[in-house]
């Protein structure tokens, strides 16, 4: 299958991009495993994003996958809850998560209300 780039994210000091075929490749500093070797099992990747150190994967049944650092739960459990995610963000050590419904859930740290 072709190889081509689909879309382009960085982090702090990391860099994720997704290929055409739906895998993901990821390089740069893994001190908190941002580029954990998570990433090359996932397939069919349909959206990435990345926060200051850690990474978000939406997968096409609806649930994400996250790895990097965990400090400020960025990466917390709630995650594997998700099943009707439709698009994914990530802040500096927060993540967001927007569902089907029109709904938002978010994560990670919550400092200034975000």
């Amino acid at each position: 299958m072709n190889k081509k780039t689909h879309t382009v994210v960085c982090g702090y000091y990391h860099s994720v991009v997704l290929l055409s075929n739906g895998t993901i490749q990821c390089w740069g500093d893994n001190r908190f495993n941002q580029c954990s070797p998570l990433h090359s099992t996932l397939t069919y990747v349909i959206q990435v994003a990345c926060g200051f150190q850690h990474s978000i994967a939406l997968l096409p049944n609806g649930t994400i996958k996250c790895w990097g650092n965990n400090q400020d739960n960025q990466c917390d459990p709630l995650h594997n809850t998700l099943t009707d995610v439709i698009q994914v963000a990530c802040g500096f050590q927060h993540s967001i998560a927007l569902l089907s419904n029109g709904t938002i859930k978010c994560w990670g740290n919550n400092q200034d209300n975000q």
